[in-house]
């Protein structure tokens, strides 16, 4: 669910939000998408509104994110 609507998500979309923890901790968002929505409810990604950037929850998930994104 994303805004009320039920939104099918893209593996790409999902992808490219991980890969700007390629060399990163975090980045800015221009906003917030159903992907970044999906990520931050299985608590994977933190979205920090007043800084305008999401970064994982944990250093434990930022070297998660490394690892699978390396190996895709």
């Amino acid at each position: 669910m994303f805004e009320g609507e039920e939104v099918e998500l893209k593996y790409e979309d999902v992808i490219k939000v991980l890969n700007g923890f390629s060399d990163e901790e975090s980045y800015a968002y221009e906003m917030i998408t159903p992907e970044i929505t999906y990520l931050v409810k299985e608590n994977i990604l933190f979205v920090d509104s007043v800084r305008g950037i999401i970064k994982p929850q944990s250093r434990l998930n930022l070297l998660a994110i490394r690892k699978v994104m390396k190996d895709a």
